[in-house]
């Protein structure tokens, strides 16, 4: 397995991307990590996945990682811009193998919105949620108005009121332990400097506005029939608990004749980051490799 760096282009916007590639890669995958976090703390994934002959592919998408600015960490203008960014980094992956698309968290509803343009062989979609309730309409107006007025303004009220509520359905009195219940990986999120900055207020309208876009059935209907894998932890509550994940299942399979589900038990939302981690690992791999066996 060699690891390798390279710099890309999207107009003004240098994209550092890492490739792990195997010695005889089967097939490839582009992978979008979750809001407030960073490629790096993928590596376990990616170094398991490279061993096991999948070409793997990485960047941090704006406003997230050490390459990118200070005063632009938790913003963007724009979820059609990291859809650009994600366009081009597609261009670096190896054509002669199936490709396909891993996205968790924020960075699932990226792979959910690429999923119209016809890119990949196959979807993973890691720790999706929904947003359908008459106070998130209400909030994603609210959001709108107030991105007009301070965009790139980080309201520490509205980041808790976006996603810190989650920590109440657990005990404890860690930060963030609705992400984890290994509290050593809540440890490394929370002393990570490029983990868990507060989001500015147009991130958060964009995030929101598209979280709601990805579940229009007319969205949905301009995919393409390839396999679908959908992975959440049961007890991860931005999925309402898996029940999301559930739905789009249903919503899938009605277009679509290969969708696949696994809800881990007893796993909170960074189901790629829980204790058992490496049995998720080892499934992806093996749904992978199913498919490019066929």
């Amino acid at each position: 397995m060699k690891i390798i760096n390279r710099t890309m282009r999207n107009k003004d916007r240098k994209i550092e991307v890492t490739h792990y590639v195997p010695a005889s890669p089967k097939a490839s995958i582009q992978i979008f990590h979750g809001m407030a976090e960073h490629k790096d703390r993928y590596k376990e994934l990616l170094t398991y996945l490279a061993l096991n002959d999948i070409h793997c592919v990485i960047y941090n998408q704006r406003g997230h990682g050490p390459d990118e600015k200070k005063e632009k960490l938790g913003h963007f203008d724009s979820f059609e811009d990291l859809l650009s960014d994600a366009k081009v980094v597609f261009r670096s992956m190896p054509a002669d193998i199936p490709r396909f698309g891993l996205g968790h968290s924020m960075g699932s509803i990226v792979l959910r919105r690429l999923l119209a343009d016809d890119l990949y062989d196959g979807a993973i979609i890691v720790g999706t949620g929904s947003k359908p309730n008459f106070k998130d309409i209400l909030a994603e107006k609210f959001l709108k108005v107030l991105s007009l007025i301070i965009p790139r303004k980080k309201l520490t009220s509205l980041n808790k009121l976006s996603f810190l509520g989650y920590d109440g359905n657990f005990k404890g009195r860690e930060k963030n332990r609705w992400l984890n219940q290994d509290v050593s990986e809540i440890v490394k999120y929370n002393s990570d400097p490029y983990s868990g900055q507060k989001m500015s207020v147009k991130a958060l309208s964009e995030i929101l506005k598209n979280i709601r876009y990805v579940d229009r059935i007319r969205h949905i209907r301009r995919y393409k029939d390839i396999p679908y894998y959908l992975i959440g932890g049961a007890d991860d509550p931005f999925s309402h608990f898996g029940r999301d994940l559930e739905v789009l299942r249903f919503r899938l399979g009605l277009h679509y004749s290969k969708v696949d589900l696994m809800l881990e038990p007893n796993a909170r939302h960074e189901v790629l980051f829980e204790e058992n981690k490496v049995g998720i690992y080892a499934r992806i791999v093996k749904w992978v490799l199913d498919y490019e066996q066929k």
